[in-house]
């Protein structure tokens, strides 16, 4: 019957509207991960043009844990080409390689308790926190190994938290007033 057939096209009709939801909301739900995750903020205020990059960690087995995935995070946000330098109290790889390497790609530095007081590495375009500080001085420090005279940009990513007060929010906002 006609009324049978009508009943079958509606319940067909309604699947495919419920399919289709479901693939937009799929989609959506994808894009909102991607330009939310690391490599989605990476790839927003990290240029492609970037070549030297310091990622801070809190100690050699959160490195050794987390390297392939901070890694992975870079290639993620369309860094195509990566090589990496360790710069800790057990490492064997010297500061000046990573300074000296003429490699044309983005460099990954990873520190453990280094590159604090007194020490100028020089190119560094960006730097990643990973290892949260209580210490002022030694966040003030850490930031100032991407701050150069006449450098244009100078990218710092606080992946945990060292801003905490409002004073650490205005002084950073004043720094990108430079």
């Amino acid at each position: 019957s006609l009324e049978f057939l009508n009943e079958i096209l509606e319940v067909h009709r309604q699947e495919l509207v419920q399919k289709a939801l479901e693939e937009k909301i799929g989609a959506i739900r994808e894009n909102w991960n991607k330009s939310n995750s690391v490599p989605g903020i990476i790839s927003r205020h990290i240029s492609q043009d970037t070549k030297r990059v310091i990622v801070f960690f809190k100690d050699i087995l959160d490195l050794q844990n987390s390297k392939q995935t901070v890694i992975d995070w870079f290639i993620k946000a369309g860094m195509n080409v990566y090589k990496t330098y360790e710069v800790h109290s057990k490492s064997q790889t010297n500061l000046n390689d990573f300074e000296q390497d003429g490699y044309k790609g983005t460099k990954l530095l990873f520190c453990v308790d280094m590159l604090n007081e007194g020490i100028h590495v020089s190119g560094v375009d960006a730097i990643v926190f990973l290892r949260a500080t209580w210490s002022r001085n030694i966040w003030f420090q850490q930031m100032g190994r991407v701050m150069d005279a006449g450098k244009k940009k100078a990218v710092i990513l606080d992946l945990v938290a060292n801003a905490r007060g409002i004073e650490d929010i205005v002084f950073i906002k004043n720094l990108q007033k430079f």
